[in-house]
């Protein structure tokens, strides 16, 4: 894999990259959309006019900044792993990023869990690195196929790369 990020090391190799579950961009495209809809709810109440104008502008806008915000932040969080360490870069506001590392050897326990409704039909979960280094326990959330990236994990740290 070619792919390159910013502090990675001279002779560090990336083996797998994965963002979080993109079902997890539902909740604020709903929201989105309610703000679309909320002008018409006003039209109701309110003849058509200046509140309505207003209000159609300031619900479009509050939409395109609840759905840009929500697709950057799914966009930017990445789990990195590679012949090295494990990478996590979350996005957690536009102006906010959290960067957590740990070395393949530090690595003492991965697990996963799968919890709820959607979770279990769409097929995503929270990965869990356990660590001996000063990270101790590092979650991410709402990965992909938790079972395939816990084993991917535990496969580099073991150094068994080839499968």
């Amino acid at each position: 894999m070619s792919y390159q990020f910013h502090g990675q090391r001279p002779h560090e190799e990336v083996l797998l990259i994965v963002r979080r579950h993109p079902f997890v961009l539902l909740k604020p495209f709903i929201i989105s959309a309610l703000f679309v809809l909320l002008p018409f709810a006003i039209l109701i109440f309110f003849p058509v006019g200046y509140v309505l104008s207003i209000s159609v502008i300031m619900c479009l806008i509050l939409a395109i900044v609840v759905s840009f915000t929500a697709w950057h932040q799914w966009r930017s969080t990445l789990l990195l792993l590679t012949n090295e360490r494990v990478v996590f870069l979350e996005q957690k506001s536009i102006l906010k990023r959290e960067f957590v590392e740990c070395g393949l050897g530090t690595i003492q326990q991965v697990s996963h869990t799968v919890q709820g409704l959607l979770g279990t039909t769409m097929g995503y979960g929270t990965i869990t690195i356990a660590t001996g280094g000063i990270s101790g326990i590092i979650k991410i959330p709402d990965i992909p196929d938790p079972y395939e990236i816990q084993q991917e994990i535990q496969r580099a740290a073991s150094g068994d790369t080839e499968s």
